[in-house]
C-alpha cells in the first residue's frame, strides 16, 4: 500500500518499497505513478512509463498520490 515517509509517498508491496514501476491501477480501480527513486508522483506529472494502462501525456495526482484528473 503507500505509505507515507517523511515528506513523501512510497508504495509497498509484500512489504518491499517499489520502484520505477510506472503507473498501476490499484485494487480499488485508483492509479498511482511509482517514479524510478520510488516516491509516489504528487502534482501535475508528465507519464512515460504507462504500462499501457493510460496513454502518455500529463496527469493531476493528488496529495494522497492518487490520480485525481488528467
Amino acid at each position: 500500500g503507500i505509505v507515507a515517509e517523511g515528506e513523501n509517498l512510497y508504495y509497498y508491496r509484500d512489504g518491499r518499497k517499489q520502484y520505477g514501476l510506472g503507473l498501476e491501477k490499484l485494487e480499488d480501480g485508483s492509479y498511482i505513478y511509482v517514479r524510478t527513486n520510488g516516491e509516489l508522483a504528487v502534482g501535475s506529472y508528465w507519464i512515460t512509463n504507462h504500462n499501457g494502462l493510460l496513454p502518455e501525456g500529463m496527469y493531476e495526482f493528488g496529495q494522497d498520490g492518487i490520480l485525481t484528473a488528467n
